[in-house]
Order: structure tokens, then sequence, then C-alpha cells
């Protein structure tokens, strides 16, 4: 089966992102990982940091809603949040991930 676009499309969001921090961690690109929109996923991403005023800034200078399911990073540190596949899909490298899933079919 060669994986294409429509895929990802057909996938079911947690799926998706199943399979993309899978990708991510995998290839270590781990600054690409989608989280979820939670304390949990907020406090997992900016522990260490000395205050607050990182999380105000990448949530103010990025497109952020607090009602989104996850978020990610743009890329410059700003928090992009969405709750479905074709939001998420504008955030992560499709062409890179659709390689790499050919490539482990392959294998």
């Amino acid at each position: 089966m060669k994986y294409t676009k429509d895929y990802l499309l057909e996938l079911e969001f947690n799926d998706l992102v199943y399979i993309w921090n899978d990708f991510c961690r995998e290839n270590d690109w781990n600054d690409n990982e989608v989280f979820e929109n939670d304390q949990y996923g907020l406090e997992l991403v900016f522990a260490g940091k000395d205050n607050l005023q990182d999380l105000a800034r990448a949530i103010h200078y990025g497109s952020y809603n607090y009602q989104d399911t996850h978020f990610c990073f743009d890329g410059m540190g700003h928090i992009n949040s969405f709750s479905w596949t074709n939001e998420l899909l504008d955030f992560i490298d499709e062409d890179e991930l659709l390689n790499w899933l050919n490539e482990r079919e392959e294998e």
C-alpha cells in the first residue's frame, strides 16, 4: 500500500497525532511533537521555566484557542492549537511523514 495525503485525511484525529508523534520521536524531531491541550500538556512543555512569561508569549504570538484539544509549536516558539485533522495537517510536514510511512511499509 502506498500512503497518500488521502490516507492522512481519512485518519481519525487522534490516530494522526499518534502517528505524527511516533515519526517525530523516531526521527529526533522532538520540537515538532503534538501535545494535548490541557494542564498536563502545558506543564510538560513548559516545565523548568522560571516564569509564565514564556507561556504567555508563546500563546500571544501563536494561534491558540484554549478550547482546542491539541497544540504544537510553529518553529518560532509560538503555540498553535487545533482539534481537527485538516488543521493538524497545516502544521505537520506531510511529505516527510508520507515518505516515512512508505519506507516503513517497504521494510
